[in-house]
């Protein structure tokens, strides 16, 4: 958008974001729409904000997987951007009829007389922290899920187990002719897998506190 055309006066953009693109709306005030619904493919989405987007604009994006991305982007180029909580805008609006227009335009309404539940954006050091607990986290599930299967199959046959299923494994040689060759299998693999998953754990708290 050429400088000397930029409006004057204030919008309030509705983002309405997806893996491939977005749609956008912009309103001057509650259902005043001063630019009608547009899509905007995700690989032209950067150009066109900066084309189209004026220091004087908000905008409003529901939180999704790339939200915080697309925050960043226009950030520099508006007055204000939030995200906000799509379950508490769809308690605000009550809509029956859901379009990722009508979305938009709901954002943006929302948006002019300031009734968005907005959620905290955490700066890229917090996010960095929460992606690093949410994969410590998912690896521990992992070797959870690793022991209790091991354990079933030995609780299959009342067998006697010890607490330590990694550090020694000489019970495993003492059980071996009482289990079946798929069960021998199953513990063998998950046995392989404990150590390489407890490996990634360590670097996990290792990068976590170093961050921290």
């Amino acid at each position: 958008m050429n400088p000397n055309d930029s409006p004057t006066v204030k919008r309030f953009f509705g983002m309405d974001i997806h893996r491939d693109y977005a749609v956008l709306v912009a309103v001057s005030g509650p259902n005043q729409v001063v630019m009608p619904a547009r899509r905007v493919e995700y690989v032209k989405l950067e150009s066109w904000l900066k084309q189209q987007l004026t220091p004087l604009d908000e905008v409003a994006i529901e939180a999704t997987v790339n939200a915080w991305t697309i925050h960043d982007l226009i950030k520099p180029l508006v007055a204000r951007v939030v995200i906000v909580d799509a379950r508490q805008v769809k308690l605000i609006s009550n809509a029956s009829v859901k379009t990722d227009a009508q979305d938009a335009l709901r954002l943006a309404n929302l948006l002019s007389v300031n009734l968005l539940p907005v959620v905290w954006v955490p700066p890229p050091p917090v996010r960095d922290l929460r992606a690093l607990v949410a994969h410590r986290e998912a690896l521990c599930k992992r070797r959870t899920i690793a022991f209790n299967r091991i354990r079933s199959v030995l609780n299959r046959h009342n067998l006697e187990q010890p607490d330590d299923l990694v550090q020694s494994q000489d019970w495993l040689a003492l059980i071996q002719v009482q289990l079946s060759s798929v069960e021998r299998l199953i513990i063998a693999d998950h046995l392989a897998s404990l150590a390489p998953i407890s490996a990634r754990i360590s670097g996990a708290e290792t990068e976590l506190a170093r961050l921290s």
